[in-house]
């Protein structure tokens, strides 16, 4: 029986795919097939992937008209025959002992419903300080607690470093196309159905960042759709509709979200701003935070802290005001949810 079935989808792809098939021929663990779909690519893409079929029979080649990623991974999801699914992108490179060590992963803990791994962003020389700030942040959130609570900040969670059980996938329903990130909303899904993540602490993926990477040139990974997903899900398992809300933040993250979510106050620091009304909202100082009785508060801050070190360079303010919440008595996700 196939122990692990790796769901790729592949469009225009003629000029990596040979170096991402590589890397999975190269795994320490051999029970694996792969399921590529080609998605209606108009370079050699589909050409490639049946001369590496008919050399590699762990490789099955699927082909239809361009619909999208999560069309493409729901066509391979239905022709695959594993117990665990695990991504890969026909542009990315995974490192020799990845399944091997997420498959150990799963045997180790019985409750582990999707494990994950650190991620290497490259070409080096073309990662610019956005993305490798937000590398620096995904690979510092490792565990469960740490993913669910750090959710609405960015996705925790790169997709092609992903495995998951397919009961897991299958009761959620999969993959969707919903007009924003597919594997966002997938993850929203599953933790809040109870779902168990981990990451792993090695590298176990080569991420590639380039022109025509998803999150730059499609419709649905738009920051505003980014936003869309995160509020979707915030008001149906997280915001208590029967407390007041406050937004701290009064920079281009706090006014984004207080735009979104209309609350009674605004939290900031800066005195120039206290006592003015922004999309409705009173702005106080966080040492009026005893004016706010019962208030839910959604921490919205985007800056870097003033604290922040050569050795954590991307230290961000939200967590020193996390630091002065839990002092104060507050419980992230009870009182409390960070967002950007």
């Amino acid at each position: 029986m196939t122990a692990v079935s790796v769901l790729m989808p592949c469009r225009d792809a003629a000029d990596t795919l040979d170096e991402a098939l590589s890397s999975l021929w190269s795994q320490s663990f051999e029970n694996f097939e792969v399921i590529a779909v080609d998605d209606g690519s108009t370079d050699e893409t589909l050409s490639l992937l049946r001369e590496a079929a008919a050399r590699e029979p762990r490789l099955k080649v699927l082909a239809r008209d361009h619909r999208g990623i999560a069309a493409s991974l729901e066509l391979a999801r239905a022709e695959a025959s594993g117990s665990l699914i695990a991504r890969m992108d026909a542009d990315d490179v995974a490192h020799p002992d990845r399944f091997a060590l997420q498959a150990e992963h799963f045997e180790r803990i019985e409750t582990l419903r999707v494990s994950c791994s650190k991620v290497r962003l490259f070409p080096r020389e073309s990662i610019q300080d956005g993305y490798l700030r937000y590398e620096s942040w995904v690979n510092s959130v490792l565990s469960h607690d740490d993913i669910r609570r750090n959710v609405f900040i960015e996705s925790p969670v790169p997709h092609p470093s992903v495995m998951m059980r397919r009961d897991a996938l299958e009761a959620v329903g999969g993959y969707r196309n919903v007009g924003w990130p597919e594997d966002y909303d997938l993850w929203m899904r599953l933790l809040f159905s109870g779902c168990r993540f981990e990451k792993l602490s090695e590298v176990l993926v080569d991420w590639r960042d380039g022109p025509r990477r998803a999150s730059r040139v499609q419709p649905a990974y738009a920051i505003e759709r980014f936003l869309d997903v995160k509020e979707h899900y915030l008001r149906a398992h997280v915001l208590p509709p029967e407390r007041p809300l406050a937004v701290w933040g009064a920079g281009p993250v706090g006014k984004g979200w207080a735009a979104r979510l209309k609350p009674a106050h605004i939290i900031e620091l800066d005195p120039r701003k206290l006592g003015q009304r922004i999309h409705g909202a009173e702005v106080i100082s966080n040492e009026e935070l005893q004016r706010l009785d019962r208030a839910f508060i959604v921490v919205a801050v985007g800056a870097l802290s003033r604290k922040r070190s050569p050795a954590r360079p991307w230290l961000s303010a939200r967590d020193e005001i996390r630091e002065q919440l839990d002092a104060d008595g507050f419980t992230e996700l009870i009182d409390y949810v960070c967002v950007a």
